[in-house]
This record gives structure tokens, C-alpha cells and sequence, in this order.
């Protein structure tokens, strides 16, 4: 005999064949004695070769089995060697190859005899058969994924048996062995029905409605989900003492109408053919959900949906909107049961269904709201305006409260509010419901970064966010603090309690993936937020769509409209429409934006719905609208600046700002999505390079602004390769002038002027003057910059002639005045001040105040460098003024350190103290490392009094 009765005769060989077990440790027999099978890898390769019932395993997947991302250098060999043991431990003939797989012909195994008993009722033997764990010993992802669905099929054999035992009369033996199947599995919904029936049938109701109660608050607190409606409907038969269907004709329509499965978990909506609250009541029907236990933060929202929802001297309806998952039902149960001692003659509650396809009607609504205030079967009316009609008529002289969840607009609700004074209504919703009185809807947005860390703490415990709180808070960032994704993440982690929480992080960074590892049994965000968005008319399901293409945090109606096709009014009220819907929101007037998770959401359906052709000719449209903002944006901010030869036209209209704040505040705010979409657009074949430059050209002005020089560097540096592995010179040039300008700014002179060298070449070799003039004035700063004086103004004077060839007045006086400080250096006082002032009656003459600021800022600096300190505050104090309106920062801070100069020399120590600390400070912050080494300098000359005259 065998020393494992794993196998019966069922599958014994009479010819001393081969037989295999899995439901245990992997074994084998051959007749009668077992054969050893070596190291737990070897077992772990037979396995995947039996369960494979017969069929070609590829040798890779064998390896991911075995290694599973990470295999060795040797693993082609080990598995090579793995199935050369099995063959001389099993017979050669019992491992076949078949190209670069492997297989073993179907043999007898007690998984087998296992399906084979419980397809002939026989589960009590197919049970017998399980020897502990499956594979048991085996470790891996694969190993431990087969094992999970092996002991399905073990646990739906165990209910099985049970539910038959409890069919047969034996009630109090299948409620013993239920009791201690629940214990084990606290959260199987079936078994607690089952356990339910059997506790009803022994004449014990009490305690089958106290297992429904424990495990509805467990789903709750863990999950966050409800019982099932099957469960619910147990229940309800349970306490109003209909019995449980247990009887043999009831368990075949269970079975043919598919009862044993999962069904809808919306639950606890009334309706005509569901009427769990049973008619002629005693006492006051109270059907709120449970609380929530980890009812997190939202303590404003609480307080103000508690005072607008208390009782008063007229009925009153209160609505919770927002995105799905935002955790409206979470908030309106909670503040219901606050208020539930308030509401004394009961509360009502119904999940409207209102996202979904097939919304509840009112009617519906209405008959389980009267069965349940009282009412007879055979008095509640045929029409839904009458039974309106009559549900006013009973809370007359009553203090109800009603929780509507889940509506789909106000027309749902209308016939469901109350009218007695003393009652109230709370509606939750996607949609902004119209219909209820201004004041009295709560706009419910994502939780805080606190109260998301705590929602997860919560659930997952102190002691394991403790130990990894960056992953811990990264987590939430990743949920966008949205309560549902936070709940999901969090029991996902409860059910790998081992697992570090970097682990889901990793997982959650990925953008492209993200979605799908929100996601927890039969619960998902991808889900909640689809309900939504298959409601929209097919043309606002495409702008949903599209509108996700747009980068940037936020968005504005003039860039919803190009990516539209429309006109920034038209594109506006579709936005506004998607913001009536929570799939946008609206931070600012005519300022649009997605949550995190749903731009995904949508950027996947984008992927999935519009063609490639479709997504690129909208990213074209937008393109072209930051192209026409540019040039509307360098025409107003500097009239009379060199155009440059041979631009593409835009289809759209140049931006044309009505004043410095409108212009600046345009490029400020959509700074952010231009650079996004520039880095995107310079991956595709088709950009214009050209256009692109002219576009980073104008962004100059972010970084003169504060603001990071390191996305702004990063796009050029994209430029310029992309534009160099085309051969595209001229735009490689127009990118070196570029990224010299931006190593400049961080302070490293030697690689600006490498940069701007390069770029004066590819601008000669190409004809583009333009770039060639701007090159060579960069060139002669930086060579100043270097303290090469001479060389710097041999670069100023050909810039001059560049500038003069072409007649472009507004160039002409910038490198004139770029001149003046060289000139200075070199002890040619008079000349260097000539030169600034022409520069400023240059830019004076071409109008505008802001184009003279830079005018006079050079002509202060000239001017402390002659000693002439009463006229440089007074051009300094008036260049200061400028950058301020237009919010230059980094000029402006300049500005202030010019002026701590001038001011020191004129003997104002204190005063230069405060102007140099303020801009030592700022240039710290903005990392502007050349002008605060010179502020720093300066604050130490302030101690000795002495001042730097050269300026």
C-alpha cells in the first residue's frame, strides 16, 4: 500500500502506472510505492506540468514560475536540468518535449478524482482526498496564485456539502460546522447566508440576525461595500418571519435564477418587487446603512450638512455633490446618524441609482417608502403622483429624516422630498441638482493630505504606516486623496499584510497602471467613474475625452476650444457642463480641471475611443494656439522686437492682451501645460522645431519671472537633440541660443558662451540673422560676465551690425545697452553712458513703459559705475516700479541690489542693508547663484562701507 491514500481505486493503474498528487505536497506513485522528486524547484516544475492537464508548457513560463523576474544567467540549463531528473525519476517517456516546451501526457492525479466526485455529488469522498494545503511547500507568485484557485474549488465543495446537509433536515450539525467555517472566513458572504438559514431553522432568529448585522458593519468597515441583495433579502425574510427559502422548489428557482452568484450590491433601495421593509409597521422604520468606523476628517463639511439638514419649521432637502468616489454616501450616512435621535418617528433611506444606466424610478421609491411608514400593500396607489401624494400626507405631524443617494437629477427626487415641517431630505449626487434651494448643497471635493494619510492609517494601522510613512503618504498622493481610491489601496494592503506598502507605491507611480491597482474584488474606481461617463451624449463623451490631452494642472477655455475645434465660448460651455457633472471642476472663473484619477480615466477612454489621426490633429490645434500666443504675448510685452524671417503662420488669431496684468497672467498660467505639451510635441515626427523655439523664446520670461529654470531647461535640451538628430540647423541653432541662455542664468558663464557660439555658427551656416544678432549679444555678456571686457564688446558692436543691416530699432538698443557696461569695465565712462542712454531713448521712442525698464536698470548701473549716484536711484527707482507691474522678479530683485549700491555710496548704510538682504534672500530662493554671490559681496562691503563703483 501506498504511505498517502491520496489516490482511490477510481484511478489506480492495475499496470503499475504512474499517478500524481497536488492536493498536499506534490507526490507520485508508481502502483503502489511513492517516487521521490527531489528539490522543492523540481516538484515546483512537475506541478506546472501536471496542472497544465496535458498541454505544452513554453520553457520562459517555466522560468517565470520558477524565478519570476529575476531569473539567472544559467536558467535555460537549470530547467533543461530539472527535466532531465524528472525523466530519469518518473521513465523517459514521462516528460515529452515539443519544440521549446514540454508536457506529460494526461496521467491520473487526485485533483482529477477530486472534480470527478464532486460532479457525482460525491463531495464528502472528493473532500477526503485534500491531504492540507495544495502544493504545499511550493513557493512563488505562480504557486501561490494556483494554490488560491484550488482552494476555491475546495471551499465551493465545503458550502456545497454543508447547504446540502442543511437541505437534508440537519440544521443544528451544518450550523456547528457554519459557525466555525465563519470564524475562519469572517467575510464570506455565502456562508453566513447559510449559517443565517441554519440558526432560523433550529428556531434561533435572533442570532441569524445578529450574524447579517456583524457581517454587514465587517463589509462596511473593511471594504467599504454592502451585502448583497440576495444576503439583504434573507434578511428581511428573517426578521419579518417569511422563512428563509429553504424548501427544495425554492432552491431550484435560487438555482435557476442564478441566485447562488454575486448579485447587484446598490441594496437598500425599495422598490415594488423588493419590499424589505414589510407593511403595517409598530415602530419607526430605520433602514440608514451602517456608519462608517473609519469615517475620516470632513469635520467643516459635517458641522454644515448637520446644521442645514436638523429639523426645522419647514421641510427641507440638502444635497451632497461630487465627483464618484469622493465619499458622498460616506458623509450623508454619517451626518444622518447623527441626527437620527432628531428624527424620532424614523429614517429612510434609497440608493437612487442615478449613475448607472437603469435608475430607479420614484414610483418605485415611493411604494417601499409608504410600506415601510405603515401603509398596507393594498393601499398604496397606482401613480406616482399619487403616491407622492399619500408619503406627504403620512409624515404630516412626523419628524422623518430621508437619505436619497445616488440621484441622477432633480426630476428623480421631486416626487421623494418631503413637505410637513419637521422633516428633511438628504440627496447626494453627481450632477449639481438645480432644483434645491441656493445655500443648501455641499460641494464635497477630495480629502486633505492629513485626513488621507489618517483614512489609510486607519484601516491598514499605526504600526505599518508608521514604518514606511513616505511610502505611506505617497500612497495617497498617488489616490489623489480621493476617499474610495484610499479605501481601495488601504484593504488591498490589509490583504497582503506582509507586504511593505512600497511595494504598492511602485505600482501606483505607474500612471499607465494605476487604475487597474485601484481595484478590490468587484470594486474599482475605473468602474465608479465609468458609470459617469457612460451617461454623456456621444459629443460631450468625445470633449470629456480629448480635453484630457491638454497638460498642466489646469487648463483655460481658449485651450479647451483649440483642442475642441471650437471657439473658446462654445468650449467654455461644454466645460461648464462636464463641471455640472463633477468630471471637472472649475478652480477659478474660466480655469479648468481634472482629479488626478480621472485624467487617467479619460486619457485611457481617449486612447481606447478617438483614432491617432484624431488625438494628433488635436494636439495641432492646440500647438497652434500656444504658437499665436507667443508671438501675440513678445509683440505686447516688447513692441518693436525683431521678427524673425520665415515663421510659420497660425491659423489662429494672435493673443492680443488688453493690459501688462492680462498678458502676463495668460503666460503665468499656462506655462505649466505649454512645457508639457512641448516635450509631448517634440516626440511626434511631424513638429515644427521652429515653432517650438519661437514658443520657448517667449517662455524667457517665466524664468526672468522666479520661476524653475529646470522643466524650462529640460524642453530645450529636447529641442536641441531632437533638432540635431534631424539635421534641422536652424532650429538647432534657435535651441543652442536657448539652452545657453538658460546656463547663464544658473551661473556658469563658460558653458553659456559655448553654447551661444555654437549657436552663432548653425545661425551663419543657415542665413538666420536673427538668432545671429541675439547670439552675439549673449556672447558679449557672457564674455563680460567672464571678466573679458575687450571681447565682450567686440561681440556687442556685431550684434550692432547685424541689428543695423536689418533695421530692427528694438535689438539695436538692447545691445547698445549691454555695450555701455563693457565700456565701463574698460574705463570708457563717458562713451558707456552715452551708449545707455541711447538705448533708452531707443525703447521710449518705440511707446511703452515696460519696454523701457531694462532701458534704465543698465543706465542706473552705468551710472553708479561714473559716480553720478543720485541719477542711478532715480532710473533705478523708476526701472524697479516696471518690473514690478509686470512681475519680473528676478529683474526686479536686481533692480533692488543696483539701488543697495547707490545708496551705499551716498552714505545710506542702513537702507543698503535692508535692499541687499531682501535680494539676497529672493536669489537664494530662485537658486540665482552669480547674483547672489554679488548681493553677499555687497552685504560685506556694507560692514566696511566701501561699494563696488564698477556697477
Amino acid at each position: 500500500m501506498p504511505d498517502d491514500p491520496g489516490c482511490s481505486d477510481l484511478h489506480r493503474d492495475a499496470g503499475g502506472g504512474l499517478r500524481f498528487g497536488v492536493l498536499g505536497a506534490v507526490r507520485a506513485w508508481r502502483g503502489d510505492e511513492p517516487v521521490p522528486l527531489g528539490t522543492p524547484q523540481q516538484r515546483l516544475v512537475l506541478a506546472v506540468l501536471l496542472l497544465a492537464g496535458g498541454r505544452v508548457v513554453g520553457r520562459e513560463r517555466l522560468i517565470r514560475a520558477l524565478w519570476e523576474d529575476r531569473p539567472p544567467a544559467t536558467a535555460v540549463r537549470t530547467v533543461q536540468t530539472y527535466i532531465s531528473q524528472l525523466r530519469r525519476l518518473l521513465g523517459p517517456e514521462a516528460v515529452r518535449r515539443e519544440g521549446e516546451g514540454y508536457a506529460i501526457p494526461a496521467r491520473p492525479t487526485d485533483l482529477a478524482e477530486f472534480l470527478a466526485l464532486c460532479d457525482r455529488g460525491k463531495r464528502a469522498e472528493a473532500l477526503a482526498l485534500w491531504r492540507g494545503e495544495a502544493l504545499l511547500g511550493l513557493a512563488g507568485r505562480w504557486a501561490a496564485a494556483e494554490r488560491a484557485r484550488l482552494a476555491g474549488l475546495r471551499q465551493n465543495a465545503v458550502e456545497a456539502l454543508v447547504e446540502q446537509r442543511l437541505d437534508d433536515g440537519d440544521a443544528a450539525g451544518a450550523g456547528a460546522e457554519l459557525a466555525a467555517l465563519c470564524a475562519e472566513q469572517p467575510l464570506c458572504e455565502r456562508l453566513h447566508g447559510l449559517l443565517m438559514r441554519a440558526l432560523y431553522a433550529q428556531g434561533r432568529q435572533a442570532g441569524a440576525i445578529a450574524v447579517y448585522t456583524d457581517l454587514r458593519q465587517r463589509l462596511d468597515e473593511e471594504l467599504g461595500v454592502r451585502p448583497t441583495a440576495e444576503l439583504a433579502s434573507l434578511y428581511w425574510r428573517i426578521i419579518s418571519g417569511e422563512g428563509t427559502g429553504g424548501t427544495p422548489a425554492a432552491r431550484a428557482d435560487r438555482h435557476r435564477t442564478g441566485g447562488d452568484a454575486p448579485a447587484d450590491r446598490a441594496g437598500g433601495g425599495p422598490g415594488e418587487e423588493s419590499d424589505p421593509g414589510g407593511g403595517d409597521r409598530t415602530s419607526p422604520p430605520a433602514q440608514l446603512p451602517a456608519d462608517i468606523r473609519h469615517f475620516t476628517g470632513r469635520a467643516a463639511s459635517v458641522r454644515h450638512l448637520a446644521e442645514l439638514a436638523a429639523p426645522g419649521p419647514t421641510a427641507s432637502a440638502v444635497a451632497v455633490v461630487g465627483l464618484g468616489g469622493v465619499g458622498k454616501t460616506a458623509l450623508a450616512v454619517h451626518v444622518a446618524h447623527r441626527l437620527r435621535q432628531r428624527y424620532p418617528d424614523g429614517q429612510l433611506f434609497a440608493d437612487l441609482r442615478g449613475a448607472g444606466g437603469e435608475p430607479v424610478s420614484p414610483g418605485a421609491v415611493l411604494h417601499g417608502f409608504l410600506r415601510a411608514l405603515g401603509a398596507a400593500a393594498s393601499a398604496v396607489p397606482e401613480s406616482t403622483r399619487d403616491r407622492s401624494a399619500a408619503f406627504r400626507s403620512l409624515l404630516a405631524g412626523r419628524r422623518v429624516l430621508i437619505v436619497l443617494d445616488n440621484a441622477r437629477d432633480f426630476a428623480q427626487i421631486r416626487p421623494l422630498l418631503p413637505g410637513a415641517p419637521g422633516c428633511a431630505a438628504i440627496v447626494t449626487s453627481r450632477s449639481w441638482l438645480g432644483g434645491i434651494a441656493d445655500g443648501r448643497t455641499v460641494a464635497l471635493t477630495a480629502l486633505s493630505p492629513g485626513e488621507s494619510l489618517a483614512l489609510l492609517t486607519g484601516i491598514t494601522g499605526e504600526r505599518r504606516t508608521g514604518a514606511e510613512p513616505a511610502a505611506a503618504a505617497a500612497i495617497t498622493e498617488l489616490c489623489g486623496h480621493l476617499p474610495l481610491a484610499v479605501r481601495i489601496a488601504a484593504s488591498r494592503l490589509c490583504s497582503r499584510p506582509r507586504w511593505p506598502l512600497e511595494w504598492l507605491r511602485r505600482r501606483l507611480a505607474d500612471e499607465h497602471g494605476r487604475l487597474a491597482q485601484l481595484r478590490m474584488a468587484d470594486l474599482s474606481v475605473e468602474s465608479v467613474f465609468a458609470l459617469s461617463h457612460d451617461r454623456l451624449s456621444p459629443e460631450r463623451g468625445r470633449a470629456f475625452r480629448l480635453l484630457s490631452l491638454v497638460e498642466g494642472d489646469t487648463f483655460s477655455g481658449a485651450a479647451a476650444g483649440a483642442v475642441l475645434g471650437v471657439s473658446p465660448d462654445e468650449a467654455e460651455e461644454i466645460c461648464e457642463e462636464l463641471v455640472d457633472l463633477s468630471l471637472l471642476c472649475s478652480p477659478a472663473p474660466g480655469r479648468y480641471r481634472y482629479h488626478d484619477l480621472m485624467r487617467d480615466f479619460a486619457r485611457q477612454r481617449c486612447a481606447e475611443r478617438e483614432t491617432p489621426p484624431e488625438r494628433e490633429e488635436a494636439l495641432e490645434r492646440l500647438l497652434d494656439l500656444w504658437l499665436a500666443t507667443a508671438r501675440g504675448l513678445d509683440r505686447f510685452l516688447y513692441p518693436g522686437d525683431s521678427v524673425p524671417d520665415g515663421v510659420a503662420p497660425t491659423r489662429l488669431p494672435e493673443f492680443a492682451p488688453a493690459d501688462a496684468h492680462g498678458a502676463v497672467d495668460r503666460l503665468l498660467a499656462e506655462s505649466e501645460g505649454i512645457l508639457r505639451l512641448l516635450r509631448t510635441a517634440l516626440t511626434r515626427p511631424g513638429t515644427d522645431l521652429v515653432s517650438v523655439a519661437e514658443i520657448l523664446t517667449c517662455l524667457e520670461y517665466l524664468t526672468e519671472s522666479g520661476g524653475d529654470l529646470v522643466p524650462y531647461t529640460g524642453v530645450v535640451r529636447l529641442l536641441v537633440g531632437t533638432a540635431a538628430a534631424r539635421g534641422e540647423r536652424r532650429a538647432e541653432g534657435w535651441g543652442r541660443y536657448l539652452l545657453g541662455y538658460t546656463h547663464y542664468r544658473r551661473g556658469d558663464p563658460d558653458a553659456a558662451a559655448a553654447e551661444f557660439s555654437s549657436a552663432r555658427d548653425a545661425s551663419r551656416e543657415c542665413g538666420d540673422a536673427v538668432t545671429l544678432g541675439r547670439a552675439l549679444n549673449r556672447l558679449g555678456i557672457a564674455a563680460r560676465s567672464a571678466g573679458r571686457a575687450a571681447e565682450a564688446v567686440g561681440h556687442f558692436r556685431a550684434s550692432l551690425a547685424v541689428w543695423y543691416e536689418r533695421g530692427d530699432r528694438f535689438p539695436q538698443g538692447s545691445a547698445l545697452g549691454n555695450l555701455a557696461p563693457a565700456l565701463l569695465d574698460l574705463g570708457r565712462r563717458d562713451e558707456a553712458v552715452a551708449a545707455a542712454r541711447e538705448n533708452l531713448r531707443i525703447k521710449e521712442g518705440l511707446g511703452g513703459d515696460g519696454t523701457t525698464a531694462t532701458a534704465r536698470y543698465l543706465l542706473g548701473r552705468v551710472l553708479i559705475g561714473a559716480g553720478r549716484h543720485e541719477e542711478a536711484v532715480v532710473q533705478l527707482e523708476a526701472a524697479m516700479g516696471m518690473f514690478r507691474v509686470r512681475r519680473l522678479r528676478v529683474w526686479q530683485e536686481a533692480t533692488r541690489l543696483r539701488l543697495a549700491q547707490a545708496q551705499l555710496a551716498l552714505g545710506r548704510t542702513q537702507l543698503a542693508r535692508i535692499l541687499a538682504g531682501r535680494s539676497l534672500e529672493a536669489f537664494r530662493r530662485w537658486g540665482e547663484r552669480s547674483l547672489a554671490a554679488e548681493a553677499s559681496e555687497l552685504l560685506t562691503g556694507v560692514g566696511r562701507g566701501t561699494v563696488n563703483r564698477a556697477g
